[in-house]
Order: C-alpha cells, then structure tokens, then sequence
C-alpha cells in the first residue's frame, strides 16, 4: 500500500504536517517516506496510548505528538501546510466537525490528504472485515485498554495491506 502513497505524494512538499487521529503512527510513518519532504510531523489522537505507542519509532527532533481530539484541534487557524486523517475518520463521533477543524488550520493551497477504509457499495467479505474491525475495536474499548475521551467516542483502528478496502484521496484546497 505505501506505493500507492509515493505514488500520489511523492511530489508534495509536506512542510508542516498535522496528522489527525494518528493511532499508532502507522500513516505518520507512510507519510515521512512517501511526502518529496517535510519541516516537522505533528500527531494527535485522543487516545494516550496510542500517543505512547506512535512516539517511540519517530523519536526524532521533527516528529511531535500530542494527546487531542479530531474535533477540537488546539493550533492556531492556518498553521499546517499538510493536515492528513488515515483509516480513522469513520470512527469519530463528529466526522464533519473534524474536517471542519483539518481545514480551518490548513494553510490556503495547501493539502489535505484522506485515506479511509469505508465507502457505498462494499461486497459482503469487505463488510464482514468491517464488521470484525469495529467488533475488535469494542473489545477494546470494553477491556478499558484504549483510553477514551468520553464524549468522541474515537476506537483504535487495525491496518490493512488491501488498497481496494482503504482507496487513499489527495485533495488540493484552492486558496
């Protein structure tokens, strides 16, 4: 799936990257080999061990993560040039204030780049994989081992190699 990625990016210059619902830091690592460059890499993600988990392979200068909800992004109003959200927007309780709040601290022109593991139209063995993917999220969650702000309700997300079950978007905001 990262070839899908260089494909599409390989020729952004990423400067400022905010990745929104980071997880793990799975997409943040997709994101420092596939963007042409970048300043700095900020993750956020409400859950604060997905935070723990996703700062130990980036303990570089450049990379900076920080435990914050989607919906309610603490940066000043155009402070990124690159916001990005992988395989996550499906589980935020507001998906539309979230994508409010990636482009009110994009920069104008800058990009805004969507990766999500949903769409109309899935075969029935794509959406048993949904299935058991939200199922093992709730386990999760019901074991206690995925902090949780209460209101979000955000879940922790498992990765796929099958690019026909994540179709990745690039979408370039017009200044």
């Amino acid at each position: 799936m990262i070839n899908i990625f260089r494909q599409a990016l390989h020729h952004i210059p990423g400067g400022r990257v905010l990745d929104v619902a980071n997880a793990q830091g799975g997409f943040i690592g997709i994101l420092k080999e596939s963007l042409k460059n970048y300043t700095e890499i900020i993750g956020v993600d409400v859950d604060k061990h997905a935070i723990a988990s996703a700062r130990s392979p980036f303990d570089e200068e450049d990379f900076c993560f920080v435990q914050m909800a989607g919906e309610r992004l603490g940066f000043e109003d155009q402070s990124f040039d690159t916001v990005s959200a992988a395989t996550s927007l499906h589980h935020l309780a507001n998906p539309s204030q979230a994508l409010a709040e990636m482009r009110r601290v994009l920069k104008p022109g800058g990009h805004l780049i969507v990766s999500e593991m949903h769409r109309d139209g899935q075969t029935e063995p794509q959406l048993t994989a949904v299935r058991i993917h939200h199922w093992a999220a709730a386990q999760k969650r019901d074991e206690g081992t995925i902090d949780l702000d209460p209101i979000l309700l955000p879940i922790a997300v498992q990765r796929s190699e099958n690019p026909s079950v994540f179709p990745a978007c690039l979408i370039h905001m017009p200044s």
